[in-house]
């Protein structure tokens, strides 16, 4: 059987358009882009909230300073959180944090 191309269709497709079953390239291609992207980020978060580690010069210096880092990195990923549930009133019932802004119904 020949297959026909409908007369609508434009008779050249762009490179990314796959036929039915094959691979689909620039998803696969996208997806880890996606994924190393989301690790360097990571990365980068850590290496940032570890910075004031290596400036302490003595013990005392080191322990406070590990302490106010892991504050700081748990208050950023709570606020996360908190904010998501202050523009989104679902999730709120959810975590059982109740409603956090009292003008929302």
């Amino acid at each position: 059987m020949t297959e026909s191309i409908h007369p609508a269709a434009p008779h050249h497709l762009p490179v990314f358009i796959t036929a039915p079953g094959e691979t689909d390239v620039l998803m696969v291609v996208m997806a880890i882009v996606l994924m190393l992207f989301t690790l360097m980020v990571g990365i980068f978060y850590f290496r940032l909230h570890a910075l004031p580690e290596r400036f302490a010069h003595n013990k005392v210096q080191l322990e406070i300073v590990c302490v106010l880092a892991l504050l700081a990195m748990f208050t950023d990923l709570l606020s996360g959180r908190h904010q998501l549930c202050a523009v989104h009133n679902g999730p709120a019932v959810i975590l059982n944090m109740g409603n956090l802004d009292p003008a929302l119904p």
